[in-house]
């Protein structure tokens, strides 16, 4: 969408009929798809807004100019009101029909000023409140004051150039995720935000926790890769360490994330699943399993018998398509928790937040979890050929030099193992769970097959012929912006790889 002037839309959709306020809007602000809803206490607060300026001297149209209204950022539910963005500045104002506190305005306004941080201009951040005509800014200390109207009047006279491109083009992704292993610095210092989803999900458990006389508290989420179930996670631990010993169980070897949490705070623990005892979860208070696809179901049940013994909270977090372990006794982890608590609340985070579009439309045609290829070229996913095993290393190493992280798989190039040559140890898809980096490389072979209808599987090797794929989809899945595959030793892969991504016309 675009900017558009504030006169003309305010005043606009205070005339226009119910029924074509979504489209004057739309057409006005080219967006690509219609607000499902525009609400009228808004509509209100606009024209009542735009009066009050007019009435402190703001008469000029050209500092209407430039204003995006009810904007979100892609893949992340933070809307704003109303933006004003020029290549100086940018102003938020958010738009309240009654006065809901200043403690419910402040801390709107922290978020705000968070989400706009990267745009690298001069923020200022306003609440309107129309009822009461009321004018609200965040200074520059953090404190939320009253101010007089003229103060907005002055701030949009001040000199600027509008800017007149795609919103959506300001505004990346990748600048408001944070991971708890991978940027554990700005996790520790709650330098993050959850979704409204993640944020309801916690406030569920928390309060569950807390009315725990009425039963036995146990959790299970379910989260695709890009979710944010692991942010989720860690956040709930980091919130119960004023009241709680909380154990984090990490389904996978821990990495210097975990050793930095574990060594800069004291509020929770993160215990690797592989070297836990029973001793050892003695003297929590609280137990999250993180990634528990990947726990036996001996050990799951253990734990749980523990959390029931000792009447403690337990949540649980997994993703239904990267189950790394093969279990005889076929039971899946909300069975085995259901076994023991006569209630158990279960979630689903739907929302993605971490994977690009693009690299997700890329990822699931890969694996045949929907349809076709994407119609359009990918560009953020890169293909590269290689002879033989060895060649195939060079190739991913030449993009490693480019910034990418490269992740391994089990017998080969891709296992990690350290060369003759001397150079270091990669991590494989095993060691990477729950991680995430920006760009990532994989090098694949002939231990992967495409099947009639296009599908990537896994060739019959002596390793479980599901392993390997599951553990491809594990790494690819850890990427936020970028994927760069090297095949090798297989022109069949290569081929179906370049039709995905748009470089040859699908067969």
């Amino acid at each position: 969408m675009k900017p558009a002037n504030l006169l003309l839309l305010a005043k606009g959709l205070a005339l226009v009929p119910p029924c074509r306020v979504a489209a004057y809007e739309a057409q006005l602000c080219e967006r690509d798809e219609p607000l499902g809803q525009v609400r009228v206490h808004e509509i209100e607060s606009m024209l009542s807004l735009v009066q009050r300026l007019d009435e402190c001297g703001l008469k000029d149209p050209l500092c209407y100019e430039g204003f995006v209204y009810s904007f979100a950022i892609p893949q992340i539910s933070r809307e704003f009101d109303l933006l004003r963005i020029t290549d100086r500045m940018v102003i938020d104002i958010e738009l309240k029909s009654e006065d809901v506190g200043i403690e419910k305005i402040a801390t709107q306004l922290r978020r705000t000023r968070y989400y706009l941080a990267p745009l690298r201009r001069k923020v200022r951040t306003f609440t309107y409140v129309s009822s009461v005509g009321l004018l609200y800014e965040r200074t520059a200390d953090g404190t939320v004051c009253k101010v007089e109207m003229n103060r907005l009047a002055s701030v949009l006279a001040a000199k600027g150039v509008p800017y007149a491109g795609c919103v959506e083009e300001l505004f990346d992704v990748s600048n408001y995720l944070v991971s708890p292993l991978n940027d554990t610095r700005k996790f520790l210092q709650g330098a993050y935000f959850l979704t409204n989803q993640q944020e309801m999900i916690k406030t569920d458990f928390i309060e569950s926790v807390v009315a725990q006389d009425e039963g036995l508290v146990a959790f299970v989420v379910y989260g695709s890769a890009g979710t944010g179930k692991t942010l989720l996670l860690y956040d709930m631990a980091r919130s119960m360490d004023a009241r709680e010993r909380v154990c984090v169980i990490h389904c996978g070897n821990l990495c210097e994330g975990h050793r930095r949490i574990n060594e800069q705070q004291d509020g929770f623990k993160v215990l690797a699943a592989r070297s836990l005892t029973t001793k050892s979860l003695q003297s929590c208070s609280a137990i999250l399993i993180d990634e528990a696809q990947r726990m036996h179901v001996a050990q799951l049940k253990e734990i749980v018998r523990v959390a029931v013994t000792r009447c403690i909270p337990l949540y649980v977090s997994l993703d239904r398509r990267q189950r790394l372990v093969e279990d005889d006794a076929g039971a899946t982890v909300e069975d085995v928790v259901r076994a023991a608590f006569s209630q158990v609340s279960v979630y689903s985070l739907s929302q993605r937040i971490r994977t690009n579009r693009e690299l997700d439309g890329f990822v699931r045609t890969l694996f045949g979890l929907h349809g076709n290829a994407p119609a359009t070229p990918i560009r953020n996913v890169k293909v590269a050929y290689a002879a033989n095993e060895m060649q195939a290393w060079d190739a991913a190493q030449v993009f490693v030099v480019e910034g990418y992280s490269y992740i391994g798989l089990p017998n080969g190039p891709t296992s990690g193992e350290r060369r003759d040559d001397g150079l270091p140890q990669s991590p494989t898809a095993y060691d990477v769970v729950g991680q995430e980096f920006g760009k990532v490389v994989m090098a694949i072979g002939p231990q992967f097959e495409v099947d009639v209808r296009g599908r990537l599987v896994a060739a019959q090797t002596p390793v479980s012929k599901h392993r390997y794929r599951r553990l491809l989809y594990q790494g690819l899945t850890r990427a936020r912006n970028g994927i760069a595959l090297v095949v090798y030793d297989n022109p069949n892969l290569l081929n179906r790889l370049l039709m995905i991504i748009g470089a040859l016309p699908v067969e």
